[in-house]
């Protein structure tokens, strides 16, 4: 009679025990669902540095020390590209039910690395004076020879760029084959390698010019070679950066079926950015920068 009176007890901890352990465990609060490899062309406007500026970038400069009152300075408004490559993981957030993880917002993290041209400057000068004069003994026709004779200075101040990227992001339904995607983002960081690069060019050479004044010949090579040219670089310090920046892009799965493909995808993205460098031997410098290239995304769950 004793061990009936026990079965009851018995079953209610042994059911017990079982249904605890098939409780589902509690969702974390975050998950990180996907890694991201990224690389895409960087372009920005040269920002025009004057003499001044590199001769503060570069105070043991033997090339700067020269007298620039009889150069010009150039006004520099090209644009140069750079090529820039990140590293990040993407985050999702729990609901508020507990019952699974959001899509959107996707939080990304990582690293990027660029590296380019920040400043730029020029001054050149060129001297065109008669040299001599030929007359032909066919035709009678006088022919004059002019010589030339051009300096210029080119000045360049470049740094690689390692930076903290983190940015949110919003896209459209994830399950789908194709998604397109958009958010808001910063990165910040320091330099690498800056320096400031000075190359002086000289070139000497005779023209000839018809009697209507036409070109007809030169005596450099064709392919003007410089006959003189010195080169310096000199290393910077450190210098910090900063930018804000907007991406879109469209996202595609490569596969829906295959358990490894499913969660392979390949993605377009262009940022379009406000970039600040702060360079502690001048000022901060600001510039608009776009970015675009291709990317390869593994998701870690189904999605």
């Amino acid at each position: 009679m004793k061990t009936i009176n026990y079965l009851p007890a018995l079953t209610f901890v042994i059911l017990s025990f079982f249904s605890i352990g098939q409780e589902e465990k509690p969702l974390k609060r975050i998950v990180v669902s996907d890694v991201q490899l990224y690389s895409g062309m960087l372009f920005k406007m040269d920002v025009n540095g004057t003499l001044a500026d590199f001769r503060s970038l570069a105070p043991q400069s033997e090339l700067l020390k020269n007298d620039f009152s009889s150069y010009p300075q150039d006004e520099r408004y090209g644009s140069s590209g750079d090529m820039g490559i990140s590293m990040m993981i993407g985050i999702q957030f729990r609901d508020k039910k507990n019952e699974r993880y959001r899509a959107n917002p996707l939080l990304r993290l990582g690293f990027n690395y660029s590296s380019g041209l920040t400043i730029a400057g020029s001054m050149s000068k060129g001297i065109i004076s008669p040299f001599d004069t030929l007359t032909s003994a066919q035709t009678s026709n006088v022919y004059s020879i002019d010589s030339t004779h051009s300096e210029s200075y080119h000045m360049f101040y470049s740094s690689e760029q390692l930076r903290f990227d983190g940015s949110l992001m919003f896209r459209t339904n994830p399950e789908a084959r194709w998604s397109v995607f958009a958010g808001v983002g910063i990165t910040a960081g320091i330099s690498i390698n800056a320096n400031s690069r000075i190359r002086y060019t000289e070139r000497k050479s005779q023209y000839i010019h018809g009697p209507g004044g036409s070109y007809i010949h030169s005596s450099e090579y064709r392919s003007l070679l410089p006959t003189n040219e010195e080169y310096e670089e000199h290393r910077n310090k450190t210098s910090f950066g900063f930018s804000a920046y907007v991406p879109l892009g469209l996202d595609f799965r490569l596969a829906n079926g295959n358990k490894f493909w499913s969660r392979m995808h390949l993605f377009y993205e262009a940022k379009l950015a406000v970039d600040f460098t702060s360079i502690p031997e001048l000022y901060t410098v600001t510039n608009t920068t776009f970015q675009h290239g291709l990317g390869i995304r593994y998701c870690l769950g189904r999605n």
